[in-house]
């Protein structure tokens, strides 16, 4: 990497730009290179593990998301009718090893089953089985029907043999269709089943199933079935490995709208299994409109960057599974609850998203996971408030290959989850890195959301050229301190996602542990988990911040754009995925402190501190830039180090980390502390930095 030299080069300034409210500003463009050791160099599971430790994850509860996502009027929030199956046969097991109990597998009558193992790497799981939890459900939708998977204990029937039951139904009005997932055994399996409705009448008709291994292969799927998820093993008694693909299908019947479904009476076909079966929904509307994650076992089901390429689910399902809700760094994300082969993410395509008013109070960001395929991609989007006013929002998303590796990210998104390979139409594996980003955007202070809209295209990173193609996966509202600034990196990890400056620089871990700062764990509001944070103790006031693993956000990034940010400062054991600045309580203080620094040249930067009695005070935090030879403002040194982090290895340049401090007011009431922290104005073209704030 170049850099300049003569006066910018004393301060380490790089010409940096972001996307945020009032104006889209200009984005610095994916870096490209020769050769693919930028993305060689990435270690994606130690990553990912690190991700994670600081994500809170809550499996699939059939919670509905709390907002809708339309197109013509139409929205995507289901209404799923719970039915209740008498399961009378144990088709699945635990893989030898997993597990010290037993199940008794019989699916085919040769002792042979569905591995469950292999069915949670596709995303279906039984909560009492693998959690010890009940309340953990797992509802998918396939095809516009929400099906419950069995929540039984491991070793207990789960699926019907069907043997001529009468199954009593939700009194559900106006269902289109009925759907089931089963498979059978021994080949194709038919019957005749039989609906009977409300006023008496009765609707027959041929259930059938293709057999759960594809004849071992050999045969095609029929007509009548969609493969709803496909594992690359089943498990043989005692959980046994055996190479044999097997799969669970989809089929459905439509119904007569006008009448109320009572009852199913199903065939006197033992052979003929079902695990579930649910209510296609009238008003459904599916808001994803690509397929980007496949099953191992049916990788031409899907084709994210229209090249037959996706993701893998049975990659992506080591760290989440469908219907997911993610806590990152304060925003609550809401996974797709889909199974591999359905299509599961947006791409922009002027798309509506309203939010429940009670979810969006009180929050003062919006998230998202997601990627572009084709090049990195940017758009607008529009953000309605509550007030009726609309604001144009940049957002752009890297590669979802970097560039097959040649590409650093864009300095909008941060890492949220990479693989090691990707799925190919042709069934095979290729090894090119693969990757989930994060990006937000930062509301106006004291709005609340009522919706966003989508752009209808997008262009490539500073130019009206085409853009890649937008995949959002996840979204979701939030709350915290933390705006998307990887500040510091590990010198023994990859770099990349660091970018302090917006030129991918970064303070070096290793250098700031050996100038002072220790790493700590204490304990949070949650009980047995413990927030890893960085300590540092300086001028009397004691700082805490988050370790960030060389992938997270690590500070607050006060960009000059004028929307007035606002931090809180009541946050003295943060949750671990709260994304809060951590503020030392001291009774009676005088000082509030700053450790921090700026980028682009020093910044001054005006704040309205707010106290618990309802009081305020003016007052302006200034900061020098993180290289500058000396401090100005009255800062002082509070670290300082001999070297930095580049994308391609450590660079010797001398960086500081800065203190500095105003003086509080004598409040209006006894007692009173401050509590928040909003920022007014910015006049220059700084970028400040607050790592941590302490009280003295």
């Amino acid at each position: 990497m170049r850099y300049r030299t003569g006066m910018l080069a004393l301060l380490c300034i790089a010409l940096v730009v972001t996307a945020s409210a009032f104006t889209f500003f200009m984005i610095f463009p994916a870096h490209a290179s020769n050769s693919d050791t930028i993305g060689n160099a990435v270690n994606t599971q130690q990553l990912n593990n690190t991700v994670m430790s600081e994500v809170k994850i809550t499996h699939n509860r059939k919670t509905t998301a709390p907002f809708h996502i339309s197109t013509q009027n139409a929205t995507v929030t289901p209404t799923a009718t719970a039915i209740t199956l008498p399961y009378n046969n144990i088709g699945t097991v635990m893989d030898q090893g997993t597990t010290s109990a037993t199940a008794n597998t019989n699916f085919d009558g040769a002792h042979n089953g569905y591995s469950q193992n292999a069915l949670i790497k596709s995303g279906l799981f039984s909560g009492t089985s693998w959690f010890g939890n009940s309340n953990y459900y797992q509802e998918v939708m396939v095809n516009g029907t929400p099906f419950d998977w069995p929540n039984v204990a491991y070793g207990a029937p789960d699926n019907i043999a069907s043997a001529g039951q009468v199954i009593a139904l939700p009194a559900t009005a106006n269902a289109p269709s009925l759907g089931f997932l089963g498979a059978a055994t021994g080949g194709i399996a038919s019957g005749t089943a039989t609906i009977t409705y409300t006023d008496g009448s009765t609707q027959t008709f041929t259930l059938s199933f293709d057999d759960w291994t594809l004849g071992g292969g050999n045969a095609k799927l029929s007509s009548f079935d969609r493969i709803a998820t496909a594992m690359t093993y089943r498990d043989r008694q005692g959980g046994v490995i055996q190479s044999v693909k097997t799969y669970i299908f989809y089929t459905s019947v439509n119904l007569q709208t006008s009448k109320t479904v009572q009852s199913i009476t199903l065939p006197n076909k033992s052979s003929l299994h079902i695990f579930s079966i649910g209510f296609g929904q009238s008003s459904y509307y599916n808001p994803y409109s690509n397929t980007g994650i496949s099953d191992d076992a049916n990788t031409h089901a899907a084709n994210l960057d229209g090249s037959g390429n996706s993701y893998s689910m049975q990659e992506l399902s080591h760290y989440i599974l469908p219907g997911d809700t993610i806590n990152y760094q304060g925003t609550q994300l809401y996974w797709p609850n889909v199974l591999g082969g359905s299509p599961d993410n947006i791409t922009a395509d002027g798309q509506k998203v309203t939010f429940d008013a009670s979810y969006a109070s009180g929050k003062t960001k919006i998230g998202f996971v997601g990627t572009a395929s084709g090049g990195p991609g940017c758009g607008t989007v529009n953000v309605l408030l509550g007030d009726n006013t609309t604001y144009g929002y940049g957002l752009c998303w890297s590669d979802w290959t970097l560039g097959g590796g040649k590409q650093y990210p864009l300095n909008t998104d941060t890492y949220f989850l990479g693989f090691p390979d990707r799925n190919t139409a042709s069934g095979s594996k290729q090894v090119v890195k693969t990757y989930l980003f994060y990006s937000e955007i930062i509301l106006p202070k004291n709005e609340t959301v009522s919706a966003i809209t989508l752009p209808t295209s997008t262009h490539a990173p500073n130019a009206t050229t085409p853009g890649g193609q937008w995949h959002i996966f996840a979204l979701g509202l939030g709350s915290g301190d933390y705006t998307m600034n990887v500040g510091s990196t590990a010198d023994s990890s990859t770099h990349i996602f660091g970018n302090f400056d917006g030129a991918y620089n970064s303070y070096s871990t290793n250098a700031m542990q050996k100038a002072g700062v220790v790493p700590v764990s204490l304990p949070t509001s949650q009980t047995g988990v413990n927030n890893l944070l960085n300590k540092l103790t300086f001028n009397g006031v004691t700082f805490y911040w988050d370790q960030n693993a060389s992938v997270l956000p690590d500070n607050m990034s006060l960009v000059p754009d004028g929307s007035q940010q606002k931090i809180s400062l009541n946050n003295p054991i943060p949750d671990e995925d709260s994304g809060t600045i951590p503020v030392n309580p001291v009774s009676n203080a005088t000082k509030l402190a700053f450790l921090g620094s700026s980028t682009n040249g020093s910044s001054s930067n005006s704040f309205i501190i707010l106290f618990s009695d309802g009081s305020s005070q003016d007052v302006t935090v200034s900061f020098s830039d993180w290289c500058a030879s000396s401090p100005s403002f009255n800062n002082q040194i509070a670290l300082s180090m001999p070297y930095r982090n580049t994308p391609t290895g450590s660079q010797t340049r001398t960086n500081h980390l800065y203190y500095a401090e105003v003086t509080l007011q004598a409040p209006l009431h006894p007692g009173a502390v401050p509590v928040s922290l909003v920022r007014t104005a910015n006049p220059g073209s700084g970028i400040m930095h607050i790592f941590s704030i302490g009280l003295k």
